[in-house]
């Protein structure tokens, strides 16, 4: 261990941190909301700043009955709005919350919360678009069904789901949710057809009981021309987590979405229900 006269002499014999070997972190040089690259370098965030300086738009439930709040978003629904109680008997039960259930059997019901499509990922110059989603939910009714299908993210149709799986159809999405024959919960994302699924693993097997498991998704697609999105899932019962960034097979820039959920039969006849605990929606435009 090397040593010095003072801590300042000391630090300045330390290199500073790189990809391979632990290090000092480097001064950014002023508090202007830069980030630390894994380079070692500081950087400005697309666009000259943070999405989440612009507006937030945001919807919860007050907990123990269907009464909102909301500010810039308004969802439509299917499935009937039901009071959940608030209770310690466990995580689920600690969250404030509103079921939308079905609660007649049938092959193909459908619980949905949804919103009309008024955010892009990325934009087609500088500064422009992206978003930060978040979605915070649980399944609530149904969830012993071994064909159920689950979409939770951006999805440029805003209209409401059929009972199909997320990775169907044509429209552009990036969700974390699973198709009817998943064993574990995904990322599914795709521009229009030709979907890409990322198997989260065995700590995100897909639930299989009533009002237990609780999911947080949040999607960061930062403003300007170079599409991504970073992508963070907690299985907030467990503490699992699943992060990564995607660049590729997104939808346009040009192509608006929503934040979207659906929980699903998949074919077998049975009642259906989600737990709708948070949604926030935040971007300069």
């Amino acid at each position: 261990m090397l040593t010095a006269a003072n801590a300042a002499a000391q630090t300045a014999l330390l290199d500073t941190f790189t990809t391979a070997l632990k290090g000092l972190v480097p001064p950014p040089g002023s508090a202007s909301g830069k980030f630390l690259r894994d380079d070692g370098t500081w950087d400005t965030p697309a666009g000259g700043g943070n999405v989440e300086a612009g507006r937030k738009a945001t919807w919860f439930p007050q907990g123990s009955g269907t009464t909102v709040y909301a500010l810039g978003l308004t969802p439509s629904f299917t499935g009937t709005a039901t009071a959940q109680a608030v209770a310690t008997t466990r995580f689920y039960t600690m969250c404030k919350r509103i079921g939308y259930l079905v609660t007649a059997a049938a092959a193909n019901a459908v619980a949905n919360w949804r919103m009309p499509n008024l955010w892009t990922i990325g934009g087609t110059r500088s500064g422009e678009g992206g978003f930060k989603m978040t979605l915070r939910f649980g399944c609530s009714t149904g969830v012993a069904t071994a064909t159920t299908r689950l979409f939770a993210g951006f999805r440029t149709d805003g209209n409401a789901a059929s009972d199909a799986n997320p990775s169907a159809g044509s429209a552009g999405m990036i969700c974390f949710g699973w198709d009817a024959g998943d064993t574990n919960c995904q990322i599914i994302h795709k521009t229009t057809n030709s979907p890409t699924k990322i198997d989260l693993g065995s700590a995100f097997g897909r639930p299989s009981v009533d009002n237990t498991d609780v999911f947080e998704v949040e999607l960061y697609s930062p403003p300007g021309t170079a599409q991504e999105v970073q992508y963070k899932v907690t299985r907030l019962n467990t503490g699992a987590v699943a992060t990564g960034t995607i660049t590729t097979n997104l939808p346009a820039a040009t192509v608006f979405g929503s934040p979207h959920i659906y929980y699903s039969v998949g074919g077998t006849s049975s009642v259906i229900g989600l737990s709708i605990m948070k949604v926030t929606m935040e971007s300069d435009f």
